[in-house]
């Protein structure tokens, strides 16, 4: 489904097909962007080793490194130079403070916003590659875009979280405290069922043996 097939199904579903509007279409392209976004959060996450967000810069002499806003989780990690592996932790590991020189041989998850720390301080300029897990990317501004991070059988229920969102919206004529809750309870059951689905594909069925019959 394209964004404009998904804006005429909203507009329809929440009776607002006449002008003057009672939802602008920027807040409709922007409610679509966030319940895509939250979808991919809910759900555990989108994976990915090949766009930018899954790579950051190692600088000579800088400890630490931004980290984009996408990413949920980070599972592995490898020098792009030579690729060797790089250690993942998180702050609770209680990694000591940066401190000696030398090649990049871990990070450290968790500790500011959007930051992680080399485990030593960079010698060499090089690029460490990630096998993430993240949300959507795509900012939804016109009716010609796909949701290529989610499949189609996901997308109408995108209507759910937007419809949440616009009976949020503070306007005598908008504003519905009971539906926007209803839908908000709604989109997360389908989230959770949508997750349990992924998890329960993630893991091979065992065969069990019988003796004896």
């Amino acid at each position: 489904m394209k964004s404009g097939e998904l804006y005429d199904l909203f507009r329809a579903d929440i009776s607002d097909t006449a002008e003057p509007y009672l939802w602008s279409d920027k807040e409709i392209y922007a409610y679509m962007t966030d319940a895509y976004r939250m979808f991919t959060r809910l759900t555990g996450g989108v994976q990915d080793d090949e766009s930018k967000v899954t790579q950051i810069d190692v600088v000579v002499g800088e400890p630490t490194a931004r980290i984009d806003k996408s990413i949920l989780r980070v599972m592995n990690a490898n020098r792009v130079s030579d690729g060797a592996k790089v250690t993942v932790y998180n702050s609770a590991d209680k990694i000591p403070p940066t401190s000696c020189p030398g090649k990049v041989t871990g990070v450290v998850l968790g500790g500011s916003r959007n930051k992680v720390r080399w485990t030593s301080i960079p010698t060499e300029n090089d690029v460490v590659q990630m096998e993430v897990y993240r949300t959507a990317l795509d900012i939804i501004t016109c009716g010609e875009q796909e949701f290529d991070d989610v499949d189609d059988e996901h997308h109408f229920h995108f209507m759910k979280w937007m419809r949440h969102l616009a009976y949020s919206k503070q306007d005598a004529e908008t504003f519905d405290r009971a539906r926007s809750a209803e839908n908000e309870q709604a989109f997360r059951n389908y989230c959770e069922e949508v997750e349990a689905e992924i998890e329960r594909k993630k893991y091979k069925p065992r065969t069990m043996a019988y003796g004896g019959i």
